[in-house]
């Protein structure tokens, strides 16, 4: 992928008819795209991430292609809800999105990370993970790209309720102050299974 297109890929696609086309291609079954892409090949490969998956160097199926932009659309999407015309309001992103060099190694890690996912679900994680980063601040730009890996191994059925399950114990036990109680706490808790988790980095105790 040329740097001209990488280093528009996010920005382009919150825009216009493309911002529609990958609302729609979020909300479509993987059959649909599929389908969608042997009929309108001209129509998605205006989409800048097309591009890069049609003049890539690896031969990729109708499938993992039609998945990763899947994949790709539910990505989009809760950026597009959350920071809309940030990208060329907002100093901080400005900032970080005019430096070409930052920019595209962001982009690099992201894609990369987007492609080997295994769910939409962990898609939308990454998603709301740009979110926090970029618009409100809550993350630096290492630690997106530390969780960014973090979020491929979690286990992609039962990872995401374990990592609930473990936070929500975390919390009971940091607001009780009572030793007999969080004694109890624990008991109750003791039997979950974190494994699914072993290799995150996200159980900080």
């Amino acid at each position: 992928m040329e740097n001209n297109d990488k280093y528009d890929i996010i920005k382009s696609s919150l825009l216009g008819s493309i911002k529609e086309i990958l609302t729609d291609i979020a909300d479509m079954s993987l059959d649909q795209l599929i389908e969608t892409i042997k009929k309108e090949p001209n129509l998605l490969k205006d989409i800048p991430i097309i591009r890069w998956l049609l003049i890539g160097n690896d031969v990729r199926t109708i499938i993992q292609s039609a998945f990763f932009i899947k994949k790709y659309a539910n990505f989009i999407g809760p950026i597009n809800e959350a920071m809309k015309d940030d990208f060329e309001n907002d100093a901080k992103l400005v900032n970080i999105f005019s430096n070409k060099k930052i920019f595209t190694e962001i982009i690099d890690q992201t894609i990369i990370s987007l492609d080997r996912y295994q769910t939409i679900q962990k898609a939308r994680i990454l998603s709301l993970l740009f979110v926090e980063t970029f618009k409100n601040n809550k993350f630096s730009i290492e630690e997106y790209n530390t969780l960014i890996f973090s979020i491929e191994f979690i286990h992609p059925s039962i990872g995401v309720k374990c990592l609930k399950s473990f936070y929500d114990y975390k919390n009971e036990m940091s607001k009780e102050e009572d030793k007999e109680k969080k004694d109890d706490i624990w008991m109750k808790n003791s039997s979950l299974d974190y494994s699914p988790l072993a290799n995150t980095g996200l159980l900080m105790i």
